[in-house]
């Protein structure tokens, strides 16, 4: 039933995309004095309609990405140029130009993709402070790295420069929180990737959990086993968290969980339960939860748990995603940092992305917290 509503979906999109396509392609032909009536003219504009709905199907690529981004803009620009005409009741001439002439929605489409490219490329830092009621006998300097997505975007040497980037911040302890890799990502590459964050210095260690994507679980010929994933994550000196915590210096309780989307393996059913990993911690200690993706945050404020930083969401990746995703997925933040009352979030949209080197959304970016007593 699911599929036959995705189909029936797919089906609709494509009915409006040829119908919409159309009056558009019609109108920029008429601009520049075509005569659509002749049959030429009808045979080029349906073979242009057709290229413009095959170039926009293969929409994880960038020629499809940029093709629905020129269709949309245009859609967009003809609802404005409408709503303009039924507000002041008039047809003026310069409106005509702006919905038919077809350059903006190019230039616009063009320029978004361009801007997106460079977006991903340019890795920011950003910084929170969060203040806590419970006793620390420091302030504590904690990096996030997620959804590197290894080989979308970045490459090895640029990767290496961010991991010094953040040793410079010097981070008593590192966060990978998961999609480090995924299925487009090679043998040598995850060997490089957790090799260059193996690298930062800190002071009480660097601590990773999985994601969805970090198995190549999307995929029908993985690059590597999960054995030699977990061989090359330990072999860069960085401890692997399945629903375990681990003490630092006596003031922070770290838990990092399962990921949301684990199937099981011969050891486990399910992942644990959040008030399960932490039933046995010492709740004047600061409990800080470390889990691929935003959910389950009334369990985590029952639980005690003081700060949860997060990854996943890409803080939408592509704009509109992040609206999109915060109505209909169960992701619970989409982006930034929510507090309620001792409970506190942290999500971040992450060093690049899934499929494309594109984002328009949010910042590629790391993160460093700082954790102090209020």
């Amino acid at each position: 039933m699911f599929m036959i509503m995705i189909a029936a979906a797919l089906l609709v999109v494509l009915a409006l995309e040829f119908f919409y396509l159309r009056s558009l392609v019609g109108r920029v032909l008429a601009f520049w004095h075509l005569d659509t009536e002749q049959k030429k003219i009808k045979i080029i504009k349906y073979a242009i309609i057709l290229c413009i709905m095959g170039m926009s199907a293969p929409v994880f690529t960038m020629v499809g990405l940029g093709t629905l981004h020129v269709v949309a803009i245009g859609a967009i620009i003809d609802l404005i140029c409408l709503l303009i005409r039924l507000i002041i009741r008039k047809k003026p001439k310069f409106l005509n130009i702006i919905s038919s002439c077809g350059i903006i929605p190019l230039v616009l489409g063009v320029s978004i993709i361009i801007y997106g490219y460079i977006n991903m490329h340019n890795v920011v830092k950003t910084e929170y402070t969060v203040e806590t009621q419970k006793e620390l006998e420091r302030d504590y300097t904690v990096a996030f790295v997620s959804d590197v997505h290894m080989g979308v975007s970045l490459g090895i040497e640029e990767l290496e420069a961010v991991a010094k980037e953040i040793s410079a911040c010097y981070p008593d302890i590192l966060l990978l929180g998961g999609d480090i890799v995924d299925e487009s990502t090679t043998y040598e590459e995850m060997e490089k990737v957790f090799k260059a964050f193996g690298n930062v210095e800190t002071t009480f260690g660097i601590y990773f959990v999985y994601g969805n994507h970090d198995e190549q679980n999307y995929s029908s010929s993985a690059e590597y086993t999960t054995a030699q994933l977990e061989n090359a994550i330990t072999k860069a000196g960085i401890q692997i968290l399945k629903d375990e915590a681990i003490e630092i210096n006596n003031d922070i309780v770290l838990v990092g969980r399962l990921d949301a989307s684990f199937k099981g393996d011969k050891k486990k059913s399910e992942r644990d339960g959040v008030e399960a990993l932490t039933k046995s911690i010492d709740k004047n200690k600061l409990i800080l939860l470390l889990d691929h993706q935003p959910r389950e945050y009334e369990s985590d404020k029952k639980a005690g748990v003081d700060l949860v930083i997060s990854g996943h969401t890409h803080g939408g990746q592509i704009w509109p995603g992040g609206l999109l995703t915060t109505l209909i997925a169960p992701n619970e933040l989409n982006y930034g940092h929510i507090q309620d009352g001792s409970f506190q979030a942290i999500v971040s949209s992450g060093i690049a992305g899934w499929g494309f080197p594109i984002k328009t959304s949010k910042y590629a970016e790391y993160l460093i917290v700082t954790i102090c007593e209020k």
